[in-house]
């Protein structure tokens, strides 16, 4: 992996769709996740490859639980 992923990046790699993915990161980062707590309102999200895969698996429990 690049040494910096973007939101749209991580979006493409498990198939959904930027807009989807980007949608999910800012409801999480207006909730306070721990993760996202430095990013800044209108900046591109960047993400070192242990947070992404952090929160990949995190996006992938939250649409199950969303279809179950």
């Amino acid at each position: 992996m690049p040494d910096a992923l973007t939101g749209p990046e991580l979006a493409r790699s498990i198939g959904v769709a930027p807009h989807t993915f980007n949608t999910w990161l800012r409801r999480q980062w207006r909730a306070g996740h721990a993760l996202l707590r430095e990013h800044h309102l209108n900046e591109r999200y960047r993400f070192d490859a242990e947070t992404a895969r952090i929160l990949l698996a995190q996006y992938r429990v939250s649409q199950q639980r969303r279809s179950a």
